[in-house]
């Protein structure tokens, strides 16, 4: 019998190389705590002690000081009215020292690549969400973060879409949602879906550029305090643009491709060099080439 030739078999594979070149490897998670994770977890044990103790001493304070002053003769109101105050003081301060025990050990065990004690630490927080001020947004983006690097993209889409689904009911043009819709979109498209990859991607750029909206009034020779974070989200904006090119690309769709690769590349020119940078440029670039002719 005559070989009979797939015409779809090398455009399931270019789509393919462009989904392995626009997601850069992740760096396995260890699979034992080691020892960083013994030292977040002395940090988040010390902070929430410290918020308890905190506590305690404040209600002890204002508790026999506004006794006195209620059972004075005649009534000192102004140390009632300054112990109120002082209560209001230690409610932010106490709200603080929460948060910072949760979410600054999460952050602080991400440095030190405690990923275990991380785990731990944002699932807890998520438990108790509704104790945690400022939300919890922090902790869904550390663990969605950690189940790409797993791979456990079939485990990411429900978790996060639920999540999405929740903080969207308060607002759906929260900021902070950008990353997690940008993991949505990146999940969809390993698993080859590339319209739902297109609709998630398409959100967390909307969401990235007003983020970053208001770097862009700012002069070329102005400093930008914390940099790093925002080079860091200038990272996922261009790799959201990245993979909506690649989304585009599945449905051959190749304008549209082209065009994002394209805006990729100018987001990247905005961050210092790095290897998942030069990494991300090399498979754009690549792929732009093959599109020259759209």
């Amino acid at each position: 019998m005559p070989k009979t030739y797939n015409r779809k078999a090398p455009q399931a594979q270019r789509a393919q190389q462009v989904k392995q070149q626009q997601l850069p490897p992740m760096p396995e998670l260890p699979s034992l705590p080691g020892p960083q994770d013994k030292i977040i977890n002395i940090v988040y044990v010390g902070g929430l002690s410290l918020s308890a103790i905190t506590m305690v001493g404040f209600i002890w304070f204002t508790a026999v000081n506004f006794q006195k002053a209620v059972n004075s003769n005649p009534t000192d109101w102004m140390t009632v009215v300054m112990m109120l105050v002082v209560t209001v003081i230690a409610a932010f301060t106490m709200r603080a020292l929460v948060w910072a025990s949760f979410a600054g050990s999460v952050m602080l065990a991400n440095h030190l690549k405690a990923f275990h004690s991380q785990e731990v630490i944002c699932k807890r927080a998520l438990k108790y969400r509704k104790f945690i001020p400022g939300g919890t947004v922090w902790a869904v983006h550390a663990l969605m973060a950690q189940m790409v690097q797993r791979g456990q993209f079939k485990e990411l889409i429900p978790f996060g879409t639920a999540e999405y689904e929740a903080y969207a009911k308060k607002d759906s043009k929260d900021q902070n949602l950008a990353p997690l819709c940008a993991y949505l979109g990146m999940a969809h498209q390993v698993l080859n879906d590339p319209h739902a990859s297109i609709l998630w991607n398409e959100r967390a750029l909307e969401l990235f550029q007003k983020a970053l909206a208001p770097l862009e009034k700012l002069g070329k020779d102005q400093k930008v305090p914390q940099q790093t974070l925002i080079d860091n989200m200038i990272m996922q904006y261009a790799g959201a643009y990245a993979n909506l090119g690649a989304s585009y690309f599945g449905v051959k769709n190749y304008g549209k491709a082209k065009k994002n690769f394209e805006l990729s590349l100018e987001q990247l020119d905005r961050v210092k060099d790095n290897p998942q940078k030069q990494q991300l440029q090399r498979g754009i670039q690549e792929h732009i080439g093959r599109l020259k002719h759209w």
